[in-house]
């Protein structure tokens, strides 16, 4: 008869550094996805609802990697005029690209974080797909997966019968 493998408990510590690990994942999970699925939506709502217009740049915005362009945005029949307002476009924006005088038929979204407007290239559905994603391996898969880990593991530490150490 072979021993089997025993492995040695957890300590108090690792216990918590675990749980820690585990509710930290769900909670960035939660977040991430829940804010690429909030972005996708707002780019739906817009290109649906929104009022349209022209966008005419004046600025550009950037990141570690690329750009967005901030600007003023017209509707087509003149009613509505944004300043300070950040496309959201189909293409990625380089740091020497030229500005372009005007862009047409972008879509508006409103909101209290202040105007996002969007091309009509501006693929909402990636962000909406990729927040789902996230959401649901990182925020629900991974943890469940850390859980069962864990149980497991305190399973394989616990003695099998009780007469072993009598």
């Amino acid at each position: 008869m072979t021993a089997s493998r025993r492995s040695k408990p957890l300590t108090p510590v690792g216990r918590v550094l675990i749980w820690f690990m585990i509710v930290f994942l769900a909670l960035v999970g939660l977040l991430v996805g829940g804010f690429a699925i909030n972005a996708g939506l707002d780019g739906r709502s817009a290109l649906a609802n929104g009022p349209f217009g022209t966008f005419a740049p004046t600025d550009r915005g950037c990141g570690k990697y690329d750009c967005t362009w901030i600007g003023d945005f017209v509707s087509h029949d003149g009613t509505i005029t944004r300043t300070g307002t950040k496309l959201l476009d189909g293409v990625d924006v380089s740091r020497t690209e030229p500005m372009p005088a005007e862009i047409a038929d972008v879509g508006l979204r409103d909101d209290a974080g202040g105007s996002v407007a969007y091309t009509k290239d501006h693929s909402w559905g990636t962000s909406l797909v990729g927040g789902v994603l996230f959401l649901v391996l990182a925020g629900l898969t991974m943890p469940v997966l850390l859980i069962r880990m864990v149980r497991r593991h305190q399973r394989q530490t616990q003695p099998r019968d009780s007469n072993l150490y009598s």
